[in-house]
């Protein structure tokens, strides 16, 4: 399978200054909003049992798991979940305190 380094930038970059419990939450919402509740399960099963990715692990294996959205749902599937998921990381960053518990200007006023 060929890698698509600029869309695994993307969604690194979207979760950049996020801890991991809230780049997990927003990957969980992302692909819940995008594929329903259920799907969310499957999909997490498959992670586990067919790719050896546990849920907890996601965070700090986020170009891997960029590479299993296409690989499990197929291109098109994939960049609609992976939109899903940046808008929802986006949403954090905007509203939640960074690693570090430091909050910048931008992110105080936003």
């Amino acid at each position: 399978m060929k890698k698509d380094n600029k869309r695994s930038s993307t969604l690194q970059e979207a979760a950049k200054g996020l801890d991991e419990q809230h780049i997990l939450e927003a990957i969980e919402t992302g692909i819940e909003h995008a594929l329903g509740a259920e799907t969310k399960m499957l999909f997490f099963k498959t992670l586990k049992l067919v790719y050896k990715l546990e849920r907890n692990a996601i965070p700090s294996n986020l170009e891997r798991f960029d590479e299993l959205l296409d690989r499990i749902l197929g291109a098109n599937t994939a960049e609609v979940v992976r939109q899903q998921i940046i808008s929802e990381l986006e949403k954090r960053r905007k509203t939640r305190r960074p690693k570090g518990g430091q909050t910048n200007s931008h992110q105080a006023f936003a």
